[in-house]
């Protein structure tokens, strides 16, 4: 099923980069980085990982479109990463102190740095804040209709990899 869903929404998202960027090394580096994103998206729906290579492979095209392309030598790319891991792990420590168990994954936060980086402090906000909210809407659900426990684990790779190419 996720190979008809990836077959059907890459060319969708791959059109509408294209109307937004037309062709350029935007264009370029938004159809890379939506690649992965999917990519990681369905890996972590099924495994809950977010595999390292992945994510260095997400740092490599934002560095990419930061500094070679748009020629952003300033402070925002920055910014936006440091942004990206304090916002999910400072409540995710806070969240060990007081369970003893992990509640948000390394590779989820490594993807947010990441994130932060290829879309600054502002798209971070905004891909985290509606990626929390549809995993606890998912959670919530989940929970209702007795499909997951409390204690289940939760894809947020998955909400911000499909949350984040809208941005």
């Amino acid at each position: 099923m996720h190979h008809l869903l990836v077959e059907i929404l890459a060319p969708l998202i791959f059109v509408m980069l294209w109307q937004r960027y037309d062709l350029s090394w935007h264009f370029v580096a938004a159809t890379m980085m939506s690649s992965l994103l999917l990519m990681i998206a369905f890996i972590d729906w099924d495994w809950l990982i977010i595999p390292n290579s992945l994510v260095l492979l997400g740092l490599l095209i934002s560095l990419m479109d930061q500094f070679i392309f748009t020629h952003d030598n300033g402070m925002a790319p920055l910014i936006g990463a440091s942004l990206g891991v304090a916002i999910l792990w400072v409540p995710s420590r806070v969240s060990q102190a007081l369970s003893g168990r992990e509640s948000i994954g390394a590779g989820d936060i490594r993807l947010a740095a990441v994130l932060g980086l290829y879309l600054g402090w502002q798209g971070t906000l905004l891909v985290i804040g509606f990626a929390c909210l549809a995993g606890a809407l998912y959670g919530l659900i989940g929970i209702s209709r007795a499909r997951l426990q409390r204690t289940s684990k939760i894809p947020l790779g998955f909400f911000m990899g499909w949350l984040a190419p809208a941005i």
